[in-house]
């Protein structure tokens, strides 16, 4: 498994989540602004209009007053208080009263000073001649006050007016602002759940798709590849762990499999917390054991047999020594030398004192029969005095030679066995070749020229022959046996090879399962 990160993915989420909330509160926090500075707006605007109204009725009071209806003066008194009090607030600001409801309106703007300055400079000579009217009685004075205020009315209206619509201006501008603004924190909303959705649908919902997918087709027994780790968190480490579950099974499969083909030698070490892993190396180890058995038991099992097959062959052939010395001696050394698979052989036996080479064997001809050999100095001088048998593979220059069709070549391999019954030397056999002799072929090589020795000893007894044929027939029978028993157990192991064969399917079959539950509990 890989050492990831582990970034979480609400981690990686946050700086975009975070940098749309920032600039969704920006907006908020001016849509706040903005609606307190339109409902300001609509305050003013709702003063303004009010304004018109109390000039239109403070000229409709005046106008009953100068017709000598004063009950009105308390109407024109308070309508001239209001719109004095209305200018006072749009001009320093204040709290305003309306409905029984109090409203704070803030400071006006240098645009709007310069309009209610000169519509206070109007008011004031508005309100003083409205006034007058207030404090006399006299008809003159009376009518000169009418008479100004319906000079200026149309002029203060007009400037209330002018009042009236800067105000409507700036709530117009004010409102496309808060449709801008509202559009844009809409979209804005919009376009950060497409995003959050667009990488949940790449990062989350496809890789758990793609988990899911490589998990149904373990299920159905294919290979899924190894899914690719894009992002270092809790998906990406999810991923992995899949990965490693995957590759641990596909391993332990692929494993199971060399076990089942006889692949015993097939490298692998399982991770540290497979226990399947374990146990199929485990088994793979003591199916090793079995098999070196099995293979030595075979080696032995091939080396009896060797010597039984060369025990029955010589067994039967010594049976002829007696009868034709020349054709048995080539018999035999032909025999000796295929059955231990050198290449070239010789017998010597001794006529008189004299040793003689009676057969000398090579490629399959007969070479030339030599008398009279000094048997004082060499090779087989030395183990004709010594008596035991001897190996060489450091043979003097021109000792002896193979003829082959590349020439004459040098053995590198000679052993010289003296034929050696109580203690008396009746002869020498000699065999050379390329390879050298395991020793179990020695072991059986001397075996069979102390058989050949007693036989070559007791010869000239008569009377002994007998019983020399019938101990060769009784050996011949021996062996026989032998041979069944080595071949009863042949069957015995070719069996126990069978019930290993099908416990290995048996172990496939178990891996295959294991994989299936896994993938389930993963899923």
């Amino acid at each position: 498994m890989k050492n990831l990160k582990t970034y979480s993915v609400l981690t990686k989420l946050s700086v975009p989540i975070l940098l749309s909330l920032g600039m969704f509160v920006v907006f908020v926090v001016l849509l706040i602004q903005l609606k307190s500075i339109d409902k300001t707006d609509k305050i003013k605007l709702g003063i303004a209009s009010q304004n018109s109204l109390l000039i239109k009725e403070i000229a409709y009071y005046s106008e009953l007053i100068t017709k000598g209806k004063y009950e009105y003066s308390k109407d024109l008194n308070r309508s001239l208080s209001v719109f004095s009090k209305n200018i006072e607030v749009l001009e320093k600001g204040g709290t305003y009263s309306h409905l029984g409801k109090k409203e704070i309106v803030p400071s006006p703007n240098a645009k709007e000073k310069k309009i209610i300055f000169l519509l206070k400079e109007q008011w004031n000579n508005y309100y003083l001649n409205a006034h007058l009217l207030l404090e006399t009685k006299n008809k003159n004075k009376t009518e000169f006050a009418i008479g100004v205020i319906e000079e200026i009315q149309q002029d203060l209206y007009k400037k209330n007016n002018n009042l009236y619509n800067e105000y409507y201006n700036q709530n117009a501008s004010i409102n496309i602002w808060l449709a801008l603004i509202t559009t844009g924190t809409m979209l804005l909303f919009i376009i950060m759940v497409v995003l959050i959705l667009y990488y949940f649908k790449n990062n989350i919902y496809k890789p758990i798709v793609r988990i899911t997918e490589s998990a149904k087709m373990f299920v159905d027994g294919k290979n899924p590849e190894v899914i690719e780790i894009k992002d270092e968190d809790e998906i990406g480490l999810i991923t992995d762990v899949f990965n490693s579950v995957v590759m641990t099974i596909n391993n332990n499969k692929l494993f199971a499999q060399q076990i089942a083909k006889g692949h015993l030698d097939y490298r692998y070490i399982p991770n540290k917390n497979d226990n399947l892993g374990k146990a199929l190396d485990d088994m793979r180890n003591d199916m090793l054991k079995m098999k070196n058995l099995d293979d030595k038991a075979k080696v032995q099992q091939e080396k009896e047999v060797w010597k039984n097959n060369g025990r029955a062959i010589f067994s039967k052939l010594l049976l002829k020594f007696s009868e034709n010395r020349k054709e048995f001696a080539d018999d035999f050394i032909q025999k000796l030398v295929k059955h231990t698979e050198n290449i070239t052989g010789a017998f010597y036996l001794f006529d008189n004192k004299e040793l003689e080479q009676i057969s000398k064997y090579a490629y399959n001809r007969n070479k030339f029969i030599e008398k009279g050999i000094d048997y004082n100095e060499g090779l087989l001088a030395e183990i004709i005095k010594e008596k035991k048998l001897k190996i060489f593979t450091d043979i003097p220059d021109n000792y002896m030679t193979i003829t082959s069709g590349l020439g004459d070549i040098a053995p590198s391999y000679l052993i010289i066995i003296p034929i050696i019954f109580n203690d008396t030397v009746f002869g020498v056999i000699e065999m050379a070749g390329f390879k050298k002799m395991g020793d179990y072929k020695v072991e059986f090589l001397e075996g069979i020229i102390t058989d050949l020795a007693f036989v070559i000893s007791t010869t000239e007894n008569t009377t002994e022959t007998g019983d020399i044929k019938e101990m060769l027939k009784e050996q011949s029978e021996i062996i026989a046996e032998q041979n069944k028993i080595i071949y009863t157990h042949s069957i015995e192991i070719e069996e126990l090879r069978q019930s290993v064969i099908e416990r290995e399917k048996e172990i496939e079959n178990l891996n295959y399962s294991i994989g299936e539950r896994i993938v389930m509990n993963k899923n």
